[in-house]
């Protein structure tokens, strides 16, 4: 009886670990391409390289973004964090709003901007 607490200790907390699932994973990267695709929007098509490194559900509609992308007017990698709500199908950006400052990147490190 002593080494079966253990074992079930071991397997619960390896059944309970938060892993992602495909499907998570898919519904993830469709968020990701409509984020993508309001970045390019707003940027007017000019943006390059544009890259959502990361998504993270907060509510049912609404998600924190980081994403990088070139910006070809001021020749600098730029990189920031918003909010994101998405219509009711989540296909579609409703509206953002920036979280975080935005840093640039300079001799490989990510420095933050005032604007």
């Amino acid at each position: 009886m002593k080494n079966f607490f253990p074992l079930l200790l071991a397997l619960l907390v390896t059944a309970c670990k938060a892993e992602p699932t495909p499907s998570n994973v898919v519904f993830l990267d469709s968020v990701g391409e409509a984020i993508k695709y309001r970045i390019d929007a707003d940027g007017l098509g000019m943006l390059q390289k544009i890259e959502v490194i990361h998504v993270k559900q907060r509510t049912d509609s609404t998600f924190k973004a980081t994403h990088t992308f070139w910006n070809p007017m001021t020749e600098e990698e730029v990189k920031l964090s918003r909010e994101y709500t998405m219509n009711s199908n989540l296909d579609s950006v409703v509206s953002k709003e920036e979280i975080s400052s935005s840093f640039i990147k300079r001799d490989g490190t990510w420095i933050a901007t005032d604007w």
